[in-house]
């Protein structure tokens, strides 16, 4: 099978890639080279399992144990030593003899020398004809007549020299030989047809038949896999290739060539010969029931078309029993069933679609009967006969939407699916369970397509009670049955798939039955039962492992825990599209008036409390490390979405700060996490208060200033960020975090005074002094603050011995230097410029002078570094 995949796939790329022709000869090349690559190894397998070698000391015989020699009494002194006795001699073992019927090493010569001289010297001929006969036709030696009649001539020679030679056993040379002469048999008859048009396409495909039928013939009395496969395929891709129209003849022929097919497969077991015969011919089935054909004929047609696949999918079942189900037979058996079901149906279209139940009851009663067959003669088990009696299960429950009409359908196929379920709990008969899953999601399936079609999206019915409705039973019914089916199963990995599937089902259909709110709170409800089921009831992980001994059991175990992903995903898609949108959020974090005029009072903070609710109960309730930081983070995250949408920016900073605290409060060791999300929270609110609610402007006197002078949402922010940071810096233990978040604090300390001295200004705006005035005199109000804050921070520092400080005041220092020199010197007055200037200078000289009185007198480092 390999060797014949390896060829088709050679010719297709040669084919696509250069020529039609030079694909098919290599193809055929590539597949009898690889066919006899495999037949070696098998040999060489073969060889090393019999021709193990020998050890030459395995002849030697096996010694004497060796005994110490007692004590002997003390001889006379003799007069000469008598000279020591010879060594016994021992002879050299002989070679031990090869092992009877061995594979030696003059037999592995003569195999790879016959074998492999004879393909390559096969294909090497055919390569040198084919370039030879390219170089005649090129320069016009040979005329197209002669073309096609060189190919007929050497073909049928080819094709007869080879069966003479495999009559004679001469198999190596006659293999090639005969596939060689299918190949430019079907050259020629694609030359003869295609491209010169000597003779029409259904003679082509007649003549194609009868090569086909004796290579059929060839192929069965030598047991020959390559030539059954190059004979037969190549006559059932012939039509298409030839250019013959799907005709009624074009059927005949097919139908004549799927008949050896099916005729080799009930003699030998070749599983690959009966998918590669539905493939090749299905879609020349397909196109001709789509040209209108006579609905009788079309019929007839499809029904000898899916007995021959039938009879050819069971191959040697019919004959004698095989335990294992091929994946061949059974695809080949469902695929018949799926496309007979397709073309009947297409058939009886218009003013016949009355009889498509009829049709289908038919298909189902020919499927009952084969497998009725196996069932009886082999036993209530055989694989086979149970996949054929299913089938016939699954046509007749086609055939019941089709006589009665929903909402009946879906109920029919559920109560069967409930009593395969209880068959399958009780005898565990594998094939009435996975029928059982079938009729489960087509019931399933008709709920989404036909009573909650997904496209549409009606939404709920305004003033109407929700699933009190016909759709509403038709679900109710179904979700009955899965809860009766979770009460019949007894393995915990079922009763958790398909509660899974119930879950998934209603988080399908709710949109059409719930207002928005309502929605929201059954996904989250969903949800949170889901997890708490899976974590608290079974006690089940959230991830599989993935290894290699993981069975079907750790999947369906984990089921909820799919289902509960996928009402996250809708909940996160009707959340987010309905209630909290982005630029709703965006808005509120860029101005004050995008807050809503009564904060809480709406469908946005209900569907949020809700979600944030269901994620502090997953915190709380389900147990481990990963769903507790999980809940936290998502109450948080929502907590921290609404307020902008509901009281704008400053409270919004505000109540980020109080997240970022509590975050930090409730992390434990290893929780990194919830440290992520505090940071997060915090640099947001740093962020929003520097580019929106406290921003630099603030430093500079405007002329209009809605806002009351100190008591306002700038101060109301910063004061949240001095005391964040304040706490953070006071309940950390002393680390480099720790002395980060003073340092932060400090600074947004010293944000805080000075947009409140510039709020005073600012609240002189319309007063007796001008606007300029009042300008001038905030900045240098701002910088002897500064170098005031400076001074004392840099004093502080020294005196306390802490390094962090010193530092900071330093900072502080040499900022508001940079200030005095490079934009009060340029914008202030000369009498302002002296108060900075004299003010800066007297703090930076006492600065120096106590830097000098309290500096320790060694250089050792302070505690804190």
């Amino acid at each position: 099978m390999r060797a014949i995949g390896l060829g088709l796939l050679v010719g297709l790329f040669v084919t696509f890639t250069a020529d039609a022709k030079l694909g098919l000869v290599l193809g055929i090349a590539a597949a009898v080279a690889a066919s006899r690559i495999e037949e070696l190894e098998r040999r060489l397998a073969r060889m090393e399992t019999h021709w193990a070698p020998r050890s030459p000391l395995a002849a030697l015989p096996l010694a004497e144990p060796w005994v110490a020699p007692t004590a002997a009494p003390r001889a006379a002194p003799v007069a000469a030593a008598s000279p020591p006795p010879p060594a016994p001699h021992v002879s050299a073992p002989a070679p031990a003899e090869a092992p009877q019927g061995a594979f030696g090493l003059q037999d592995l010569e003569r195999f790879v020398a016959g074998r492999g001289l004879a393909i390559v010297g096969g294909t090497a001929l055919l390569l040198g004809g084919i370039f030879f006969l390219g170089l005649a036709f090129s320069r016009g030696w040979i005329g197209p007549e002669a073309r096609v009649a060189i190919g007929f001539v050497a073909g049928i020679a080819l094709f007869a020299v080879g069966a003479r030679l495999l009559a004679r056993q001469q198999e190596i040379v006659a293999h090639v030989l005969v596939a060689v002469g299918l190949g430019v048999l079907s050259l020629s008859l694609y030359a003869a047809t295609r491209l010169y048009g000597f003779i029409g396409p259904e003679l082509g495909v007649g003549m194609a038949l009868v090569a086909a039928a004796a290579a059929a013939v060839l192929a069965v009395r030598a047991g020959s896999q390559l030539i059954a496969a190059f004979g037969l395929v190549s006559v059932l891709a012939a039509p298409p290739i030839m250019g013959a129209s799907a005709t009624l003849v074009t059927m005949l022929f097919i139908g004549v060539a799927l008949a050896g097919t099916t005729a080799i497969a009930l003699l030998r077991t070749w599983r690959w010969l009966p998918p590669v015969a539905f493939l090749l011919a299905a879609p020349q089935l397909v196109s001709y029931l789509t040209d209108s054909p006579a609905p009788a004929v079309a019929l007839t047609a499809l029904a000898a078309f899916s007995t021959l696949h039938i009879l050819a999918a069971g191959g040697e079942e019919f004959r004698r029993r095989r335990d294992q189900l091929s994946g061949s037979s059974a695809t080949v058996l469902v695929a018949t069933a799926a496309l007979a079901v397709w073309g009947g149906f297409a058939v009886l279209s218009g003013e016949l679609e009355p009889w498509r139940g009829l049709f289908l009851l038919v298909v189902a009663s020919a499927y009952f009967a084969v497998g009725a067959y196996f069932l009886v003669r082999d036993g209530e088990r055989h694989p086979f006969g149970m996949l054929s009696a299913g089938t016939g299960i699954a046509a007749f429950t086609l055939a019941v939407p089709i006589q009665l009409g929903a909402p009946l359908v879906p109920l029919a196929w559920a109560a069967e699916a409930v009593a395969l379920t209880s068959v399958y709990a009780v005898r565990r008969h594998g094939w009435s369970g996975l029928v059982a899953i079938v009729l489960a999601a087509l019931a399933a399936g008709h709920i989404l397509v036909v009573e909650y079609p997904r496209a549409t999206f009606p939404g709920p019915i305004p003033d109407a009670i929700p699933f009190l409705n016909r759709d509403g039973a038709v679900l109710g019914f179904v979700l009955a049955a899965a809860a009766v089916a979770i009460a019949i199963l007894r393995r915990t990995p079922e009763r958790v798939a398909v509660a899974a599937a119930a879950v998934t089902l209603i988080v399908a259909v709710a949109h059409h039955e719930l207002t928005d709110v309502a929605h929201v709170a059954v996904l989250v409800t969903l949800i949170v039962g889901a997890i708490l089921v899976e974590r608290r009831l079974l006690g089940v992980r959230l991830l599989v492992p993935w290894a290699p001994d993981d069975d079907l059991d750790a999947v369906a175990e984990r089921a909820l825990y799919g289902a509960a992903s996928i009402a996250a995903c809708v909940l996160g898609w009707v959340f987010f599209g309905t209630f909290l949108q982005p630029w709703d959020v965006a808005q509120g974090l860029m101005s004050s008036d995008a807050a809503q005029r009564v904060p809480f009072l709406n469908d946005t903070s209900v569907a949020s409390a809700i979600v944030a609710g269901g994620a502090l109960l997953v915190a709380g309730f389900a147990g481990g490390r990963l769903w507790r930081q999980g809940g936290l983070l998502v109450g948080a995250a929502i907590v921290a979405a609404l307020i902008p949408t509901q009281l704008g920016p400053a409270w919004s900073v505000v109540v980020w700060c109080g997240l970022a605290l509590g975050l930090h409060l409730l992390g434990r060791a290893g929780d990194e996490p919830l440290a992520i999300g505090a940071r997060v929270l915090a640099g947001w609110a740093v962020v929003e208060t520097l580019s929106v609610v406290a921003s630099p402007v603030r430093l500079v006197v405007r002329p209009a200033f809605s806002e009351p002078a100190i008591f306002n949402d700038g101060i109301l922010a910063t004061i949240a960020l001095v005391a964040l940071f304040a706490v953070r810096a006071l309940i950390s233990p002393p680390n480099p975090e720790a002395r980060g978040a003073a340092i932060v604090a400090g600074a947004f300390g010293v944000w805080l005074l000075s947009i409140g001295l510039v709020d005073l200004f600012q609240a002189s705006v319309g007063g007796s002094t001008a606007l300029a005035e009042l300008a001038k005199q905030a900045q240098v109000g701002l910088s002897v603050l500064w170098a005031i804050l400076g001074a004392a921070a840099f004093v502080g520092g020294l005196a306390f011995r802490r390094t962090a400080v010193r530092l900071f005041g330093l900072v502080l220092l040499g900022v508001v230097t940079v200030k005095v020199f490079a934009v009060d010197l340029a914008a202030l007055d000369v009498a302002y410029r002296v108060l900075s200037f004299v003010a800066l200078g007297i703090l930076l000289l006492g600065a120096a002078y106590l830097y000098t009185r309290l500096q320790p007198g060694d250089t050792s480092p302070s505690p804190d570094g």
